[in-house]
This record gives C-alpha cells, structure tokens and sequence, in this order.
C-alpha cells in the first residue's frame, strides 16, 4: 500500500494524473485505517484537481469529509480549489457553498497556519467585497512571510494585484504583479506558476503593457507544455485572448487550427473549461471578420455545443466574443440583448462593451460609463475616448483614440477609428 502511494505521488509529480489516480485507487482498496483512507481520498481530490476534474475533486473531498469529520486542511482546499477553477465545471457551483467552506476553514484552522493562509488566499480571490478581499490577501501573505512560503506569497500578491486592477489602480496592480514576476524563476509548482500566469496577463493587458501581457503568454505556453491538457487550453487561450483583445485578426486566423486542436484534446479529456467555449467563439469572431461565415457558424455552433452555463464570471468569458461576433455581422438586436446593464465582466480588458454601446448609438450609457476608464495609458483609454467621442460628435476626442490606438500597436482599432473622423 505505501508503494501504491509512494508510486502515485511520483505519477502526479509527473503530471500522469490517471495513472496517479488508478494508483491511488489501488492503495484505498489496501487501506483499512479510516484516517489513512480519508487522506488517500484527500489526494485523489488533489489529483483530480490538478486535472481540472470538478466533478472528481468534490466527491473525493466528500469521500474524506465522511470519513474525519470537520476538517480545516479539506475545506481549505475545497475552497481554494474551486476558485482557482471556478471554470472547471459543466455548471458553475453556488458560490455560497464556497463562502461556507472558507468560514469552516478559518474557525478550525491553527492560527498562522499554512492552512489558515490558504483559507485567506481562498477568500481574496472569491470574495466580491474588495476590502474582505484586500484584507484577507494582506493577511494570507502576513503568514506566507512568518513561514518563508514562496508559493503562498505568490499567491497572496497576485491576489493583491487583482483587486488593484478591479478598482483600476493599474500602477499598484503593475508593481504587486512584477514582484510575483521576480520569483517566477524560484517557483517549483509548475501548476501555480501556469495559474500566476493567468492574473498576470491580464494585470498586464489591462494596464496596457502589451508587450509583458505577450511575455506572460508566451511563459504560459512554455510552463504548460510538460502538464495536462487542460493547463495547455489555457496557454492557447492567452494566445488567442491577445489578437482578439487588440484586433489583430489575422494572426488569430493563423492560429485558429492549433488552438481548436488544443480544445478538442481537452475536450477529449473531458475536463470542462470556460476557454473551451471562449477560443472557439473569438476564433469565429475573426472568421466572420474575414468574410468566412460557413467556418464561424460552424466555430459558435460547436461552442454553444457544449452547454456550458453559470454564473456572471462565465458569461465574462462568453457574452464578449459573443457581442463581437453580433457586432461582425451587424446584428444589433443580439447586440443588445448580450449587452449588460453595466460594464462588470472581470476579465475582459474593456473593449468590447463600449463598443458595443457605440453600435446601439446609445449615448446615455457612455456618458455613464466610459468617463470611468479614462485612465491615461490604459488599455481601455482609447476604447473609452472613442466611445465618448462618438456619442458628443467629439472629432478631437476621436482624434485622441487614433493616437492612443497607435501609440499602443492596436492598428486595427486604429483604423477603425479614423473611419469615424
């Protein structure tokens, strides 16, 4: 049994999940101490974890909460987990249960345990209310330095930089991300480092610096190549998210095939993802750009396939390439109906929506809007000021947007934009 156990933590370390997992399983069937067992079930959650299993990591992590009873280790990491993942399920769960797992977490966990820093990273990154956020991820790298984890010090930063960048402090968010950045080189859990990635694209992206958002994508390639399918679907999403994000249509065109192939293999992996949806609908979007409307009906329809549905943070992810695919082929009223209230998708670098606001012509939401993305040097500046000059027949305004487009590399936009002048 511990050879079961020693060999299955070797075929993980190695990211041979289902071959960890098959192990794993075998040591259980071995095992007749509850406790032991209950750690056995607390692995193969991990395990399924690292391969984005949603479905398999919740039930093992029940497995083993049957078992012990109240434990602050597993609901630390059904917590941080199911954040980290959140689009790892073919239905988004009820946040509510994650908030549950965290209070449990905190009450049972030792003070200035590594443990309760989990709970505390788990709570920054799931917490909407950004002084919880910002006060939990303070506390979290409090006990990463008290212990010298460099791995929950990461963590604790990069969730410092998100909330920055949420409340639109780009140089705050810059400099927290920079600092993750400086250790990457020292990191050796090639799954955090591929998660890092994540927020540190966008930080980058947001706070237009397009040319580190690119270095963090080609990184995430890079780090992704030796894991799982599914950590590779997330590289090509960042080098599909970029093009679409800055209008480079046709290098996005370019690599449509190899990421549709990244997608299909994690499809056959059977480990949901909300990029699975998002690569195919902005692959569809540059087709439909380019005049191929046969292969962007066929990229939406083999997104909308796969019945992905929850919440506002996946629709952040859907309803962007799904209004500019509208926008290409100028359906206004499907323009309208994915357009929200308000601007509040977490993740999409602030382009879409006031764009979209421009087609419908309607000046009173960018009046309402994008004065609050006028930051100078951010992404969304230029966005912004071609919304604001649009709905005031604003030339200087428009004018404005050109030289911000260009001044970043956007041509597209650029171009775009002049035809308004």
């Amino acid at each position: 049994m511990l050879w079961s156990r020693r060999a299955a933590d070797l075929a993980v370390g190695r990211y041979e999940i289902d071959q960890g997992l098959a192990l794993l399983h075998q040591a259980l069937s071995l095992e007749g101490e509850p406790r032991e067992q209950a750690g056995i079930w607390q692995r193969i959650g991990q395990a399924c974890a690292l391969k984005y299993d949603g479905q398999g990591f919740y039930q093992a992590m029940q497995k083993a909460l049957e078992i012990v009873g109240p434990s602050a280790e597993i609901y630390a990491d059904l917590a941080l987990e199911t954040v980290h993942r959140a689009g790892m399920w073919v239905q988004q769960p009820d946040m509510t249960l994650v908030d549950g797992w965290i209070e449990q977490a905190l009450q049972l966990a030792e003070e200035g345990s590594r443990t309760q820093g989990k709970a505390l990273a788990a709570r920054a990154t799931g917490d909407d209310d950004a002084s919880a956020a910002e006060s939990a991820a303070r506390s979290a790298l409090a006990i990463a330095e008290r212990l010298g984890d460099l791995d929950l010090r990461c963590e604790s930063l990069s969730a410092l930089s998100a909330i920055a960048l949420v409340q639109k402090d780009f140089d705050q968010a810059c400099a927290l991300m920079d600092q993750v950045m400086a250790h990457f080189p020292e990191l050796n859990n090639p799954d955090a480092s591929s998660r890092d990635l994540l927020i540190t694209f966008f930080v980058y992206l947001r706070s237009g610096h397009l040319d580190q958002a690119a270095a963090a994508s080609a990184l995430a390639t890079e780090a992704a190549a030796g894991l799982t399918a599914h950590h590779r679907l997330h590289a090509a999403s960042w080098q599909i998210l970029l093009p679409s994000a800055t209008g480079r249509w046709d290098e996005l065109r370019a690599r449509a095939a190899e990421a549709e192939r990244v997608v299909d293999a994690n499809l056959a992996a059977a480990t949901p993802c909300v990029f699975n949806v998002s690569i195919l609908l902005n692959c569809a979007v540059a087709s439909a750009l380019a005049g191929d409307e046969d292969e962007a009906g066929r990229l939406e329809a083999k997104a909308d396939g796969l019945g992905m549905v929850g919440g506002r943070w996946y629709q952040g992810w859907f309803e962007p390439p799904r209004i500019r695919l509208a926008l290409a082929r100028h359906h206004l009223g499907a323009v309208a109906q994915l357009a929200p209230p308000e601007f509040d998708w977490e993740w999409e670098p602030v382009s879409t929506f006031p764009d979209a606001l421009v087609a419908l012509g309607d000046r009173e939401r960018i009046e309402a809007e994008a004065p609050k993305w006028l930051q100078q040097g951010s992404f969304a500046e230029p966005f912004a000021l071609r919304a604001l000059g649009v709905a005031r027949r604003d030339r200087s305004l428009l004018e404005q947007a050109v030289e911000r487009f260009e001044a970043m590399g956007i041509s597209w936009h650029a171009e775009q934009t002049s035809h308004l002048l």
